[in-house]
Parts: structure tokens; C-alpha cells; sequence
């Protein structure tokens, strides 16, 4: 039995976490100390078009085993493959469903059961906690909060990548729907928010599974796209404005949105990406929506000067 003050520690340490992945790591590192023996554990994530078993720890010690164990999790499996004998699996699920499995060699000692369990109930709910405050009810994108720590993870990924000589290119998007106060006046707020409901639903439909999502506020959403060369930038954003000006919105009908873009191939600060691509999108706006614009491009052409603030009384809605 592990002592009290360990298992206190563990909870607090638990508690204290403020982002998915660390809350994951934090559970791992608590569970290193619990088991002794084989271990593996898969978190459940919302991928492209459907949800996933995602490895958490390191390695999978167990091969084909786990994933058979994991088609017992899966709704959508079409055969049920037989236990392993020698695995143990523990759905780690709260009052919101299921949010990992893990899964333990049923020769390795643990060390305190009826702690496991309880640390189990605490990751699920601080999982809860977590999930709540980094996603927007509405659309179920990643919201603003979420988005300042990832271009922060962003930038630092870039910097000490830049130290190391090593090239990592990314962009950074910023997309807004067209328009949006005329379908608010026209339809209502209710069918406004419709819009911007089934625009969270198809947005990781037409986006890249590693691409990362957020409502950035109102009608405005961002995107960060990460390992790509300038060009899938302008052919991956180019293919999102296509596929939702082709897309029917059942009460509203037709909905455009305009996209501005940087290219982030340097060390650049947060307050600064955003104002370039948001120059950018202020520019899509002004000169006819429905289009996508990158920021440097326009600089070199002269139609924005490098640094300027956006300015003017356009209305942007």
C-alpha cells in the first residue's frame, strides 16, 4: 500500500494540471509508480471525421493484444475479438462516457488497487475539468484559451528547432464567415449559431488530421497548420473556403467565409503572427470575401506595407 503522503501528493499533482496532454503525462507518471510491470495506455481523441484510440505512453509493449482489447471499445467494430487471457483492461469512463483504456500485464504487481481505482475516478474528472474549459460548447473546436498555449507551443517548437538548424514550417490562419450579421438579421441568432454549429462539424472534415482547429470568437475561427510548405498552405486553405462554399447549411442555404494567412518560417511572436494574418483576412474581407489571401504575398505586391495596423470602417460582417 502506497503511503499517504505519496498518494496526496499524486492527487494534488493531478489536480494541478491545466491541459490535456499534461494531464495524461501527470496520470502516466502516478501510474509508473502504482504498477509495477507492463503497462500501456490509450486516450480517446477526436480525429478528422471520427473519434480514436491514440497511444499515451511511450511504447505499446503488448502488440496486437491491445488492439484487439481496444475493438472491444469500439461501437462501430464489426467482429468482437476474444480477451487476452494474459491482459487486464480498465475503461477509464466518467458520467461523460469513455476517455482511455489502459491496459495491464496481468503478471505485474500493483501496488495499491484500491488507490488505482480512486486515482482512475480523479484522472476522469479532472480529464472533465480540462476538456471543459479548452473547448467551445458550441462548435466543439478548441476555443481561443486553447489556441493562445498551442501558438505559444507553436513558437517554441519553432525556436528550438531554429537553434538546432533544423527547418519547421508552419501558418497560421484566421477564417471568418461572410456576411455573418446579415444571416443573424435575417434568420435570427438561433440559425446563426447553426451556422456556426455545423461549420465546428465540417471544418476537421476538410482540415488534415495533425492540423489544429479553434473558435477564435464570434464567427471567426482560426487554424494552425503545422510541417507544411507554402504551397499546401494556399492548396489545403484554398480547398476549406471551396468545400464550405459547397456545402448546403439547411436553413440558411449558401455561407462563404474568407481566409488570411501567414507563413511562419521564422521566429516570430504571437501579437505579430495574428496581425499579419489578420491584415490578411482583412483584406480577403475588403475586396470581394469568399477568397483566400496570404500576408506576404501581399506584401510583395504592395497592396499591404509591412508592420501597417489594419484600419478603416469597412464592415467586415
Amino acid at each position: 500500500m502506497l503511503e499517504p503522503s505519496v498518494q496526496y501528493r499524486s492527487v494534488i499533482r493531478l489536480t494541478e494540471t491545466r491541459d490535456i496532454q499534461s494531464v495524461n503525462t501527470t496520470f502516466l507518471d502516478i501510474l509508473n509508480s502504482v504498477i509495477h510491470g507492463r503497462f500501456v495506455l490509450y486516450v480517446l481523441q477526436g480525429i478528422g471525421r471520427e473519434n480514436r484510440f491514440v497511444l499515451s505512453s511511450e511504447v505499446n509493449p503488448f502488440g496486437p493484444d491491445a488492439e484487439s482489447i481496444l475493438a472491444l471499445f469500439n461501437p462501430k467494430a464489426e467482429t468482437r475479438p476474444s480477451l487476452p487471457k494474459d491482459l487486464r483492461p480498465f475503461p477509464l469512463a466518467s458520467v461523460n462516457g469513455l476517455h482511455a483504456v489502459l491496459i495491464v500485464d496481468r503478471k505485474a504487481q500493483i501496488q495499491d488497487e484500491v488507490f488505482l481505482n480512486f486515482i482512475i475516478t480523479v484522472y476522469c474528472n479532472q480529464f472533465n475539468l480540462v476538456e471543459a474549459c479548452s473547448y467551445d460548447a458550441l462548435t466543439g473546436l478548441m476555443n481561443r484559451g486553447e489556441f493562445d498555449k498551442k501558438l505559444y507551443q507553436l513558437l517554441d517548437n519553432h525556436g528550438q528547432s531554429n537553434r538546432r538548424n533544423e527547418a519547421v514550417n508552419s501558418c497560421l490562419a484566421l477564417l471568418d464567415v461572410d456576411h455573418f450579421k446579415q444571416i443573424n438579421d435575417r434568420f435570427g441568432h438561433l440559425y446563426g449559431d447553426e451556422v456556426l454549429l455545423l461549420l465546428g462539424q465540417q471544418l476537421p472534415k476538410v482540415f488534415r488530421e495533425d492540423d489544429w482547429l479553434f473558435r477564435y470568437g464570434g464567427e471567426e475561427f482560426a487554424i494552425i497548420l503545422r510541417g507544411v510548405t507554402e504551397d499546401q498552405c494556399e492548396a489545403i486553405l484554398e480547398r476549406a473556403r471551396s468545400a464550405i462554399e459547397a456545402y448546403c447549411f439547411p436553413q440558411v442555404g449558401k455561407v462563404t467565409v474568407s481566409i488570411g494567412y501567414t507563413y511562419v518560417d521564422q521566429i516570430e511572436t504571437s501579437s505579430g503572427l495574428i496581425s499579419q494574418a489578420d491584415a490578411a483576412l482583412y483584406y480577403a474581407k475588403s475586396n470581394g470575401r469568399n477568397q483566400v489571401q496570404r500576408y506576404q504575398a501581399l506584401i510583395d505586391q504592395g497592396a499591404l506595407e509591412k508592420g501597417s495596423e489594419v484600419v478603416g470602417d469597412i464592415d467586415l460582417f
